[in-house]
């Protein structure tokens, strides 16, 4: 269900398309919330990921405060590998599908669908929409290339 809310979320930014590249980084903003960090790295033998992240800046460093990861397939499927909070004692991640669902709900709730993509190479607004994508079940999303 996370994946299918998240990949929704892609869509909607027009960056659904862009997580299959090897090394892909963007910015959300939607004030008054913390901006939505999206990245999607290839980590060789685990292959692409994708992750969804909000960050606090704490004595000058950045922190996290919330992160979703996702696996990316190769046909474009999404699944979701751990999350990840800040706490007391610091990070801990976990694979936890029901804070998952929450922050992806939260996402959604929240907007984040239509807030002002930054890329890091060009300072401008929203990206140009790429390839359709379609959902599918579960914790995951499919990609249609």
């Amino acid at each position: 269900m996370a994946g299918r809310i998240v990949g929704r979320l892609l869509e909607d930014l027009g960056l659904h398309g862009q997580i299959m590249l090897p090394d892909f980084h963007a910015r959300v903003e939607n004030p008054p919330f913390l901006d939505l960090v999206i990245e999607s790295h290839d980590e060789g033998e685990s292959g692409q990921r994708l992750y969804l992240t909000h960050y606090v800046e704490q004595n000058g460093d950045l922190l996290i405060d919330s992160e979703l990861v996702f696996q990316v397939h190769e046909d474009g499927q999404i699944n979701l590998v751990e999350v990840a909070a800040r706490g007391p004692k610091g990070e801990f991640r976990a694979y936890d599908r029901s804070f998952a669902l929450m922050m992806a709900r939260n996402l959604k709730h929240q907007g984040f669908g239509k807030g002002r993509v930054v890329h890091p190479e060009r300072q401008d607004g929203p990206s140009d929409q790429a390839d359709q994508a379609t959902m599918e079940g579960g914790d995951s999303w499919e990609l249609e290339l």
